[in-house]
């Protein structure tokens, strides 16, 4: 039953009341009040209204004198089987053949009480003074040979004494000057010299200017090599000024993104006409495109950040990534057969000597799209929203050896193997592992290659010993595949949800992302 609460406007008398003051100790009983010794009335009883049909004159009478207006229908207010009148509403605690109505304070009688204005006392101020007079002390030498006229200069305004001896001397320098009316020129409490006026002036100055936003430096961000894996997922300097000499040349003349419409009014015969120099060299560009792969940062952070335009930070981020992105997919490459049975891991000899890769697919969340179609397309019953999926192939060494283009999350896994090209890539006599989800072995067959998979247990009612040690075998070398995708999704554009102004970008950026990954040691030594 929810909270009920007292009809009556301005009561807040409620169930909540009473079952709170049923958790209090009785100070005269010492228990919980109506528990036990504690014969306590409550402090209060809520009735409800009377029935409507059996005693419709009365529950028209309640309903009136409760003052109220329904807020949808602007009519008279009617109770619900929820509404209760509290005890305090009645002269003699509940509606009797003497008093049936509830009277006492009622909502209508109640006015709000204006909380008193603050008084502002004036403090008392001093008389000022009248301007005194300057006297003149003259005195005398002993041999009464001349006369100094001195005044003796005395500032009425200020109390104490007219030295300054106890002052510190730099309470003058940013204490603004007192009005006074003394006549004197040089008096230390009242007026400041021209020179220390503009050196406080100055420091107010400095004081009230905003500081500039940091420029975006390389090595004011990358001072080490553990910054450098952690702002770009790069282990080291020294790779990651490789990398940037490889892409050099191919980035030096590009031409930035700014926009569909843009770039497809720009043809060869009317070229782009020389425009401002670059704000950000090279070098910081490839940095803020991995800083906003590794670490997922918005365009209006980096903007922020750096003293850039977001518009900036969009062109420079979607015009790297379309570069970067097929340049580090000639990374990801399956080696040749005996290339890999010369390297395979001594955990992978115990099972098989012929294995050449595993195969799984990984999706990644993405916002929902406006359009109904894409939403049927992009949705995954197994995550449960909308998501892009791949094929990821690795190598017994956990090197990333094929990365299919990204498809809708409703696509079956055995599609995307058949129809990404992964095919063409199957030798003779390859061995490939999966899990059971794969069901590509009649696939392999006619490329004279094996599947190994988990046994499956339907049809039977337990598993025997042989097919449990063959499931632990076959689980124990394909959890590398899972360590190999983490790597990909330590990226954490990918680990979070996708925009859909990145979608478009979906393939470069998981592209990008694997081949840093292959960057990094190998998996299995």
């Amino acid at each position: 039953m929810p909270k009920v609460i007292c009809a009556v406007v301005g009561c807040h008398n409620s169930t909540y009341r009473i079952n709170k003051w049923k958790t209090e100790i009785c100070d005269q009983h010492r228990s919980l009040h109506g528990v036990g010794a504690c014969i306590c009335d409550p402090p209060f009883y809520l009735y409800p209204f009377p029935s409507k049909l059996n005693n419709h004159e009365m529950y028209k009478e309640w309903c009136r004198i409760m003052y109220r207006t329904d807020k949808l229908t602007k009519k008279n207010w009617e109770a619900t089987k929820y509404d209760r009148v509290c005890s305090e509403h009645f002269i003699d605690g509940k509606s009797t053949t003497e008093h049936p109505y509830p009277t006492l304070a009622l909502g209508r009688s109640l006015s709000k009480v204006k909380a008193p204005r603050r008084k502002l006392y004036k403090h008392a101020l001093e008389p000022i003074q009248k301007r005194q007079k300057v006297t003149f002390t003259h005195s005398s030498n002993p041999d009464n040979t001349e006369l100094s006229d001195t005044p003796s200069i005395t500032c009425p305004s200020i109390a104490g004494p007219s030295d300054d001896t106890n002052v510190p001397e730099w309470i003058h320098n940013y204490i603004e000057p007192l009005q006074c009316d003394c006549p004197g020129e040089h008096c230390p409490r009242c007026h400041m010299k021209d020179i220390e006026i503009k050196e406080k002036d100055k420091l107010i100055k400095q004081l009230s200017e905003k500081p500039p936003n940091p420029k975006l430096q390389f090595d004011g961000i990358i001072t080490d090599d553990k910054a450098c894996l952690f702002y770009t997922g790069i282990t080291t300097i020294k790779i990651f000024n490789l990398l940037f000499e490889y892409f050099k040349p191919k980035v030096v003349k590009m031409m930035y993104w700014k926009g569909a419409k843009t770039s497809k009014s720009q043809t060869q015969e009317s070229p782009m006409k020389r425009g401002p120099g670059r704000k950000v060299e090279i070098k910081e560009e490839m940095l803020i495109t991995l800083m906003k792969l590794r670490l997922g940062l918005l365009n209006e952070y980096i903007a922020r950040t750096f003293n850039l335009s977001e518009g900036l930070v969009s062109s420079i981020f979607t015009t790297w990534v379309k570069v970067i992105g097929p340049l580090l997919k000639e990374s990801i490459f399956l080696p040749d057969p005996e290339n890999i049975r010369a390297n395979l891991p001594r955990c992978f000899m115990k099972r098989t000597s012929r294995l050449r890769g595993i195969l799984d697919c990984t999706e990644f969340f993405i916002d929902r799209p406006r359009e109904l179609e894409l939403q049927a397309l992009t949705w995954s019953d197994y995550k449960k929203h909308n998501t892009i999926k791949v094929l990821v192939v690795i190598t017994p060494r956990g090197k990333i050896g094929f990365l299919s283009e990204a498809w809708g999350g409703r696509i079956s896994d055995r599609h995307i193997t058949l129809n990404s090209g992964f095919m063409d890539k199957v030798e003779l006599y390859d061995q490939y592992m999966a899990d059971r989800g794969f069901d590509i072995a009649g696939d392999l067959l006619l490329h004279r290659a094996e599947l190994i998979i988990p046994p499956g247990a339907r049809g039977h009612e337990q598993m025997s010993g042989s097919d449990v040690k063959k499931t632990k075998e076959v689980a124990n070398l394909r959890i590398h595949i899972e360590r190999a995708i983490e790597r990909i999704k330590r990226f954490r554009i990918l680990k979070t949800t996708l925009p859909l102004t990145l979608v478009p970008l979906a393939n470069d950026i998981i592209m990008t992302c694997a081949g840093l990954c292959n960057l990094l040691d190998p998996l299995i030594k």
